[in-house]
């Protein structure tokens, strides 16, 4: 039997492979650099295993686990375990711009039913992972196998 923490990156890498991830700031944080993984992973003080980083830089960056998201703004860390988005996702709206064009530029989702702010590159990449976190909780209902 797959375990929990295998079945959620497994999922989490079809989806992201489905929108052509890695890509020029997201990677798959198996790839990169150890000493780079072995810092944003120490910063992040992150649930699970490591799956994918959108990266600005060292003061930017957002970490998908297989238990939580996490992301770093230079000032303040926020994460939220991925069962606890409960598929309530919103955009965060650009000032000065429609919400239609609010999906080109914004550069912010708001997860779960406290709102946890995370960041990500503008664009189809804020979008793709917008719809990777559509998915949870992805065994809502269901009995959990061991991790």
């Amino acid at each position: 039997m797959i375990s929990m923490n295998d079945f959620y990156t497994d999922r989490i890498l079809w989806k992201a492979r489905q929108h052509g991830f890695p890509g020029a700031a997201c990677h798959l944080v198996a790839d990169i650099d150890a000493s780079w993984r072995a810092q944003v992973c120490a910063q992040a003080q992150c649930t699970g295993d490591p799956v994918l980083l959108f990266w600005s830089g060292s003061s930017l960056w957002t970490l998908l686990t297989n238990r939580e998201i996490v992301s770093w703004n230079g000032k303040t860390i926020s994460g939220i375990l991925l069962d606890s988005i409960q598929k309530r996702i919103k955009l965060e709206p650009v000032e000065g711009t429609q919400a239609q064009s609010s999906k080109l530029y914004s550069q912010y989702l708001h997860l779960g039913p406290a709102g946890i702010r995370i960041w990500a590159p503008a664009g189809s990449q804020l979008l793709s992972l917008w719809n990777i976190l559509g998915m949870f909780p992805l065994m809502q209902g269901a009995e959990r196998g061991p991790d």
